[in-house]
């Protein structure tokens, strides 16, 4: 899936749902520099385990066990030629934001549990092209109004952190579907819940790679343009990836 998706060389590809182990091999097999974080660590029940440990017993079951044991992340690639200035990640999902917004949301116990099950972040990378990208991947529960919230907590903690003339993508696996996921501001969000929001440049529409048949794990694409600048073209892909081992 990674080399599917880099191999058109787009400028930044996003990718979500990265298994631990596999974080330290995304550059050689793109040919991209790559920025990864961990969103939740390797785990055989509550110990943790390191990332070979994790990958060993997910090859017993890949479709099966996914990130049960392996953890995952999040990553960013980058083409040659762009730059980073800083890089940094936030939480989407600490202690305190959940009790708050369980209260404000009225969730039960089972969500608020559920939600507090596995740490997702969002990165923020401010490229030296007067670009701040965001990379994030939501919760996935039943009550959508959890993701948004999260969501929203990446949206502000984004916008805080641009300055005036900045191009601002936030884009990865948002977990909201549609229209619902759209920022007040930013390009309009595809249909699906994958999305690459864009503000201070213009966006072409969203594409899927395959169709609107497309099975989770495609590509989602989009190119942003900010003429006469050149600083930004073909600048984004983004992708749900789960490399196979060998792969």
């Amino acid at each position: 899936m990674v080399r599917l998706a880099s191999g058109d060389r787009p400028g930044i590809l996003l990718l979500q749902e990265i298994p631990a182990w596999a974080l330290g091999r995304l550059a050689g097999w793109s040919g991209m520099r790559a920025i990864g974080d961990i969103a939740q660590h390797p785990m055989l029940g509550p110990l943790p385990i390191t990332a070979g440990a994790g990958h060993a017993l997910t090859r017993l079951r890949p479709r099966l066990l996914r990130s049960a044991f392996a953890g995952q992340g999040n990553a960013i690639l980058l083409a040659d030629g762009l730059e980073v200035v800083s890089q940094e990640v936030i939480v989407l999902n600490p202690p305190r934001f959940r009790a708050e917004r369980s209260q404000e949301l009225g969730l039960d116990l089972v969500l608020r549990l559920a939600w507090a099950k596995e740490r997702r972040i969002a990165q923020v990378v401010r490229l030296e092209t007067e670009m701040l990208v965001a990379n994030l991947h939501a919760t996935s529960l039943l009550d959508p109004r959890i993701a948004a919230a999260e969501v929203g907590r990446a949206e502000a903690a984004v916008l805080e952190r641009a300055v005036p003339g900045d191009v601002v993508v936030i884009g990865g696996d948002l977990n909201v579907v549609g229209p619902a996921a759209g920022l007040d501001g930013f390009s309009p969000p595809g249909p699906f819940i994958d999305h690459i929001l864009v503000r201070g440049a213009a966006a072409s529409p969203s594409r899927r790679a395959g169709g609107s048949s497309a099975p989770a794990g495609a590509v989602s694409s989009r190119k942003a343009s900010s003429a006469p600048s050149p600083r930004v073209r073909d600048v984004l892909s983004s992708s749900v990836a789960w490399p196979r081992p060998g792969r």
